[in-house]
Parts: structure tokens; C-alpha cells; sequence
């Protein structure tokens, strides 16, 4: 059987050059093997629409692959000269190469925009495929900023989006892994919104619970044993890893892209269940997915 190895789609872009560096230090964390995807649809005479290339474009086309994959050798091996590396060329659309690859891969990173094949992956209905149809978790890494780079954000803790101990299982257990990785600690975040039913006064003729009840010891009890249930175990298993269980009166998005900022990693699951729901994206992975300050681990249910 093969070994698992850490995927990153790379195009030459900034974003793709942040991710495989990245990537290079996670596979040096797990002691797997670094494979690095490039994706180009048209290196070969014929594209799927049967258009025939000339002779010059084709030898232009691998001019540039072969300049990239040279970048590729050098700024991987310069800082990472014990790591084993495979770059890969694929004939396929980037999203589908990485979720074909993805078969033999432990996680897959790749960078929140991109160039050429690679652009707008996550913007678009491209990296929501690599999300939701993925063999294993998706890490998605944002551009550094202003204020430092990505290696110093590892100085902060693993966020991770708690729903229920059924919905969260996967991603909670990728998240302790990488934390122990890291060495830094968990910080479970379960957010839960007061429900809303029919009342009179409120519009539509519906108001939320907060509203009438001012007092919610019972609801903000059944939430923090709700969370509790979803780490059972987890500190035993981990006992280096330090957590914190965080409960919270406000939207679950809201919540972890603010807890996003100062974090090494966000990891959110996907609904990934059933017919239709394993085609979709929860709107809460959706949204922290664009927006967090960090980077973004998806996570699909069973999917570690």
C-alpha cells in the first residue's frame, strides 16, 4: 500500500508558493512524504474538445511546467533537504486532480487564490468540490498579511467548530492531531443561537427565545454538556495538549472567524451526509472558509 503523503496544489502564484510552504512543514511534522500537484489541462495535442495543438505551443506549454517544477525542487529541498518529494503534472482540471490525488493523500492544502487553473478555487464552485468530495481533510491557507507570516501564527491554538460529538467527530479529531503536532493547545468553540417560535408581537409573528426569557441557565447548561460529550476521551488520549471548551450565545460563524484571528488553524466539518448533503457545503464552513485569518482545515465526516 502506498503512503500517505501531504498534497498541495502549486500554479507559481504567491498564494500557491504560501502553501507549499506550509504544506512542506506538515509533511516534515508527520514524517510523510510532500507530493506537490500541478495541474494543466493542456499539455497534450488534443483537449477535451478534440482542438489540436501545434508543435511550438505544445513545446511552450512544457517549457512552462518544467520552469515551475525546477521552482518547486529548489524552494522545497533549500529548506527542506531530508524531505521526500514527488511533483506530479496532471492533464486534469485542477479540482479534479486534487481530488483524484487525494485518494493517497492525508490532507490536502492548497492556497486561497490562485493562478491560471488554480484562480479563484475557493471563491468559486471548484474548491467547494475539492471540499466536498475530497478522500481527506481540505486545509486551505490565506495569503500572509501585514502583521507577520504564517509560521508565526502557529504560535496560536487550533480552533474547532463544535456542533454535537455526531456532526463534529472528524473534525474534532483532526484537530487534536494537529495540535499535537504543532504542540500548541484545542480550543473548542460550540456557538449556538437562542431558537425562535411563534409568538405574538414579534414580526411574522416570530421572536426569538432571548426575547421572553431572559434567564437560559437551562439552554446554556444543555450546551456546555452537548460539548462535553463531543471531547469525551480526548484529553486522555492527548494529555500534552492543553483545552479549552468554549461556549457561546451567537452565530457559529461569527464565532470562529473571530476566534480565527491569532489561530494556527481553523478546522470546521462539512454536512457530508447523505445524498444531497454530501454535495453541499454547510453555510458555516462556507463562511470561514472566506473568511478566517488563518488557515482553514474542512473536514468531511469518517474522513480521518
Amino acid at each position: 500500500m502506498k503512503q500517505l503523503s501531504v498534497l498541495v496544489g502549486y500554479d507559481g502564484s504567491t498564494s500557491s508558493r504560501t502553501a507549499l510552504d506550509w504544506a512542506a512543514r506538515e509533511a516534515d511534522r508527520r514524517g510523510m512524504p510532500l507530493t506537490v500537484l500541478y495541474a494543466d489541462p493542456v499539455p497534450l495535442p488534443l483537449n477535451s474538445l478534440q482542438v489540436e495543438y501545434t508543435n511550438e505551443q505544445i513545446e511552450k506549454l512544457h517549457s512552462i511546467d518544467a520552469d515551475l517544477l525546477d521552482e518547486v525542487s529548489r524552494t522545497v529541498r533549500q529548506a527542506h533537504p531530508d524531505l521526500e518529494v514527488d511533483v506530479v503534472v496532471s492533464t486534469l482540471l485542477p479540482s479534479e486532480a486534487l481530488v483524484d490525488h487525494g485518494r493517497t493523500a492525508a490532507v490536502v492544502v492548497l492556497g486561497r487564490r490562485g493562478a491560471g487553473g488554480l484562480a479563484g478555487l475557493v471563491v468559486g464552485s471548484k474548491a467547494l468540490q475539492v471540499a466536498t468530495h475530497g478522500h481527506c481533510p481540505t486545509v486551505v491557507i490565506p495569503a500572509p498579511d501585514g502583521d507577520g507570516d504564517l509560521e508565526g501564527l502557529e504560535r496560536g491554538r487550533v480552533v474547532v467548530g463544535v456542533e454535537s460529538a455526531e456532526a463534529s467527530g472528524a473534525a474534532v479529531s483532526f484537530a487534536f492531531e494537529e495540535a499535537a503536532l504543532l504542540g500548541v493547545g484545542v480550543s473548542a468553540v460550540h456557538a449556538w443561537e437562542a431558537p425562535f417560535f411563534d409568538a405574538p408581537g414579534g414580526k411574522g409573528g416570530v421572536v426569538p427565545r432571548a426575547v421572553l426569557q431572559t434567564d437560559m441557565t437551562d439552554e446554556v447548561s444543555a450546551e456546555q454538556e452537548l460539548l462535553e460529550r463531543a471531547l469525551v476521551g480526548y484529553a486522555d488520549k492527548y494529555p500534552a495538549v492543553d483545552i479549552r471548551k468554549v461556549v457561546v450565545h451567537q452565530r457559529p460563524s461569527d464565532a470562529l472567524v473571530a476566534a480565527s484571528a491569532g489561530a494556527c488553524m481553523v478546522v470546521v466539518g462539512s454536512r457530508g451526509r447523505g445524498s444531497v448533503a454530501s454535495r453541499l457545503l454547510g453555510s458555516v464552513s462556507y463562511r470561514v472558509l472566506h473568511q478566517a485569518h488563518c488557515p482553514v482545515a474542512v473536514v468531511r465526516p469518517f474522513a480521518v
